[in-house]
């Protein structure tokens, strides 16, 4: 009889225990605004611990079942928005939306960026409007890219990229179409053609004065032609190397024979994507003889 007694006193102490911590038990939730703007997003947070389920209803038809998120109104006025938690507990909270906060005018978010841009060029991507979570994707890695608001992104392969722009009141991203060129084909190409050849040119008359064969030749075949040794030089309009065979042959005999480069001329793919032939003129002493 004393261990039935013991036991039913254990079980109604675990009774009345449970029943004390369920009556102290208190929701602990935020909203991030009380006074907003209309097109403003609030973000709310539930936090109580041991929740298992969250019912939020905004007081202007939408609900949401997620324990944080964001929310925007879409009419001016007073919203009593209510946090149901594990369909017990509640909690309320007002909001007031007014159209216009200090006299800015709302406007949809677009995206503020060139539409065609050099490979490797640092670009600025500018998100014009009223948000507080960006989320960009530039399109080469596939994956979320920046969370900045105004983020700076350069392109390592050239090509055309779809831009997004997803924010916490969009359903869908906004999209922004880019062009990026080859580093020496801008749109006025010519004159950033000629400013490589110049280059070119320059590194070539370098390897033969200097001799300095591997760093002018390795300078000229990673930053121009894209690792590409078989790519043709051209020779006075008469005989023709691949690159290496040509800057080996100016380290060899360039010196010997004073040769001077006169000027070098670019010819591209058809798509403007690489350089197809270089077309050396040149002279030298033998020329003269």
């Amino acid at each position: 009889m004393f261990y039935v007694l013991l036991l039913l006193c254990m079980t109604m102490g675990l009774f009345w225990s449970a029943k004390f911590l369920f009556s102290e038990r208190r929701i602990c939730a935020t909203v991030s605004n009380k006074e907003m703007a209309l097109n403003d997003s609030l973000s709310f947070r539930d936090s109580t611990i041991g929740a298992e389920k969250v019912h939020w209803e905004f007081g202007d038809g939408e609900d949401s079942y997620k324990r944080i998120g964001f929310h925007r109104f879409r009419e001016e006025g007073k919203y009593q928005i209510r946090l149901t938690v594990d369909d017990a507990l509640q909690k309320y909270f007002i909001v007031n939306v007014r159209k216009n906060r200090r006299g800015i005018i709302y406007r949809p978010i677009r995206i503020v960026a060139p539409n065609k841009v050099l490979q490797n060029e640092r670009v600025v991507f500018m998100a014009d409007g009223n948000a507080s979570d960006w989320r960009w994707e530039f399109g080469l890695s596939g994956t979320l890219d920046s969370q900045d608001r105004n983020p700076i992104y350069s392109y390592s392969l050239p090509g055309s990229y779809e831009v997004r722009l997803k924010t916490e009141s969009m359903e869908y991203p906004i999209v922004h179409h880019i062009e990026v060129l080859p580093e020496f084909a801008d749109a006025d190409s010519s004159d950033v053609l000629s400013l490589i050849a110049a280059d070119i040119q320059e590194h070539l008359q370098r390897i033969v004065d200097k001799r300095t064969f591997n760093e002018d030749y390795n300078y000229v075949l990673k930053k121009y032609l894209d690792g590409n040794s078989e790519v043709m030089v051209s020779v006075n309009n008469e005989k023709e190397n691949d690159f290496y065979s040509y800057c080996y042959g100016l380290n060899i005999m360039g010196k010997q024979r004073s040769t001077v480069i006169d000027e070098v001329v670019i010819e591209t793919t058809s798509d403007a994507s690489g350089v197809k032939k270089l077309l050396v003129s040149q002279s030298s002493s033998r020329d003269s003889q």
